[in-house]
């Protein structure tokens, strides 16, 4: 298992998961990240699954994943967001 607890520069977080995609798929291994990028996860990942408080919230196919669902992926409990978009 390789663990990091450094940010990992987000220049390079494509080419790392890539790479360790590469060698789960050649070593015929699954590949899991927890990571909190939601780019990342839907350019290199074909599916996501969500966990809050230890609880999974949905395991979908990446295609299923719409902007609206990630919109809560990184909201916190009690806290209420106000849109930017104005209409």
């Amino acid at each position: 298992m390789l663990t990091s607890r450094r940010p990992l520069n987000p220049a390079r977080a494509a080419d790392l998961i890539d790479l360790l995609a590469k060698i789960a798929r050649e070593s015929n291994k699954t590949f899991v990240a927890s990571i909190h990028s939601t780019d990342l996860a839907h350019q290199q990942f074909n599916g996501v699954i969500e966990l809050r408080n230890g609880e999974k919230q949905f395991d979908l196919p990446e295609a299923f994943v719409s902007p609206e669902l990630l919109d809560g992926l990184f909201e916190l409990e009690g806290l209420v967001r106000e849109s930017v978009v104005q209409e």
